[in-house]
């Protein structure tokens, strides 16, 4: 944020890209910006109107003549930017006849002009095949020029240039002569118009390029470039403080590439089986990139700052390719910043609540890396439909590449369906519901089940953790405050002696913790860990313990659980939980529930050997039965 102000840099390029990219031209149909222009008169209408009119405006808005109390003041951009040298238009053209139909093709295939290419640029000091002005110059030694991302091309170094001076008159001279030499035309693939201006507020240089692509089509593609860069960034007290902090990265840098070549030269090839071992070696190669650049910048770079201290009126002085190496090594500090910031989720790993959308993300990833192939084949599919059925009408789908990256943006945004229609009338509606049920309805809602479903299994997880902990470690207190004034206890001294005391058994604690769990894999055993938690069991035994153990202590994972028991004041089996009302209540009912269990069991084997006993007959129905029988015999 010290060499580059975000803020800063925001007000300068979009004062001049509001500025002179979306005026409006005077036309009298509607109205048109630079974004709008479709063919030659419109560039020339918005060279002079619109570029002409406010580079080179000649009064206030109030009709009076602007102050010339300083000999620059005449040329300001947007009031506040003042143009440092010449304005260069530049062109790059391809021969005529140069396209590759065949010429019995067609009565009309001649003459024709194909698309830029090494084989139908046009080389050498000839501009058109008719005379031409000595204010046109071909080199090929000029700044790099590619065209715009997506469907422009790369014109290199390479091409025919015309510098404007800072005078207004002059530059108004010569943009007439190029009209009426029709400087542009069918031979034209790409224009630049480079503009270099200096903010004094801000101390800082900005290039601006407009540029167009001009397809063999007939369609124009207008995009702008702008960089802006402090040429001269050690001038200020804050700039020395900047370069002092620099210095000290410096060092910073070279003590952690040598604690990662210790690390590598002890883990040998463990060391690329760890994820985060690779953030933080992407992390560094990422600084050494921005350092290398920055050298480069500063460097290399010297002499060339040293031609824009001065005003060139007539000469045109190359700041793209200088302000591009600073842009380029900003922009690799912000994805550096990413990676940086990704570290943060190694050390948050104390805490498995700060982890949750770390450990839910590398979760749901078994699922959704095939979740993610599926969905890129068919978005495959649905773009080359897409660019089959629009790209002739729809500009989103022009090209293949455009076309994957709007139906991408349509998840968010939604897709433009009137659009779509009038380019195909018949099969938009198939398209559309097509690609909204399946993708939009299906596949994201499966996404997000995917998520949920990973998100219910980690807070699971987590309150196991939370309770395996709650019941196995006897220290409750868990004071973070604790261990922070033992890491600064340099600068705060404790106040008491048990305070002091505290600290120094979380120092012992912490060295022998560390001593124990160099015997160790420590990513592996934290996975272990996970695993045993995950099935639900309450131990880690010494089999769970033996595949982790580092070499030279695979025979000893007894030590290395005795030890881990002694440094934390673990426990071996779980302790009694502190009886609760509820709890208690809930006991009183479950030995209730088996009393009376037991008591029906009881009442149970005692109707049955009740039912199960033989019967006696009674004298009298024995007599009875047996006199019956025998006809009034005596009794038996």
């Amino acid at each position: 944020m010290l060499i580059r102000p975000v803020d800063q840099t925001f007000q300068i390029q979009n004062a001049i890209i509001e500025g002179i990219a979306k005026d409006d031209m005077d036309s009298p149909r509607f109205e048109k910006t630079f974004f709008d222009m479709a063919n030659y008169g419109d560039f020339w209408v918005w060279m002079f109107e619109v570029f002409y009119g406010n580079v080179f405006e000649g009064e206030w808005y109030n009709g009076e003549p602007r102050n010339r109390s300083h000999e620059y003041e005449d040329v300001p951009v947007m009031r506040y930017n003042r143009l440092q040298t010449a304005i260069r238009l530049r062109q790059s053209r391809v021969e005529r006849d140069s396209c590759k139909t065949e010429e019995d093709n067609h009565e009309l295939s001649r003459p024709c002009w194909g698309d830029y290419g090494t084989a139908t640029a046009v080389t050498g000091n000839k501009h058109a095949d008719r005379p031409t002005t000595d204010l046109t110059r071909w080199s090929t030694d000029l700044n790099y020029f590619e065209g715009r991302h997506d469907d422009g091309k790369q014109y290199k170094k390479s091409g025919y240039y015309v510098d404007l001076p800072i005078n207004a008159t002059r530059t108004l001279e010569i943009l007439q002569t190029l009209v009426a030499e029709r400087w542009v035309d069918e031979n034209t693939r790409g224009i630049a118009i480079e503009m270099n201006t200096y903010n004094p507020a801000y101390d800082m240089s900005t290039v601006t390029r407009f540029k167009v692509d001009i397809r063999p089509g007939g369609l124009f593609i207008p995009s702008i470039e702008i960089f802006s860069a402090r040429l001269y960034p050690y001038t200020s007290s804050i700039d020395g403080f900047r370069a002092f902090l620099e210095l000290v990265f410096f060092f910073a840098l070279l003590y952690y590439f040598w604690r990662e070549g210790m690390e590598m030269r002890t883990e040998g090839w463990r060391y690329a089986q760890s994820f985060w071992n690779w953030v933080e070696l992407a992390n560094l190669t990422f600084f050494v990139v921005i350092m290398a650049y920055w050298l480069r910048y500063i460097g290399t770079f010297g002499p060339d700052r040293v031609s824009f201290k001065e005003q060139s009126v007539d000469k045109f002085q190359d700041l793209y390719t200088l302000t591009q190496v600073f842009s380029f090594t900003a922009n690799m500090a912000a994805v550096n910043v990413v990676f940086s910031f990704v570290k943060f989720f190694k050390f948050l790993q104390l805490n498995q609540r700060m982890l949750l959308i770390w450990d839910v993300l590398t979760h749901a990833m078994g699922n959704i890396i095939p979740f993610m192939a599926i969905f890129v084949l068919i978005t495959f599919a649905f773009t080359f439909a897409g660019h089959w059925l629009y790209g002739s009408r729809v500009f989103e789908f022009r090209t293949w590449n455009v076309a994957f990256g709007y139906l991408l943006r349509t998840l968010t945004e939604g897709i433009e369906y009137e659009t779509l229609k009038n380019a195909s009338p018949g099969a938009t509606p198939l398209y559309v519901t097509a690609w909204i049920g399946i993708v939009t309805l299906v596949l994201l809602n499966m996404f997000i089940a995917i998520l949920t479903d990973s998100y219910a299994f980690v807070q699971s997880r987590t309150k196991r953790m939370d309770e395996l902990e709650r019941d196995h470690v006897e220290d409750k207190e868990n004071d973070w405050l604790l261990f922070l004034r033992s890491k600064l206890c340099c600068c705060f001294t404790p106040r008491n002696h048990e305070t002091e005391k505290k600290i120094l058994q979380l120092n012992k604690k912490a060295r022998e913790m560390k001593e124990v769990l160099e015997m160790v894999d420590q990513e592996r055993l934290w996975h272990t860990v996970l695993q045993t938690v995950t099935t639900e069991k309450d131990e880690l035994s010494v089999e769970d313990v033996r595949p982790v153990c580092r070499a030279g202590h695979e025979g000893v994972p007894e030590m290395f659980l005795a030890g881990l028991v002694d440094a934390q004041q673990l426990t071996l089996d779980k302790p009694p939980r502190p009886a609760t009302t509820m709890m208690e209540i809930g006991s009183l009912q479950t030995q209730i529930s088996a009393l009376e269990g037991d008591l029906q069991a009881l009442l149970d084997i005692n109707v049955i050997q009740y039912e199960t006993k033989p019967s006696r007959p009674s004298s009298r129905a024995a007599q009875y039965s047996v006199g019956g029988a025998g006809g009034g015999g005596p009794p038996l």
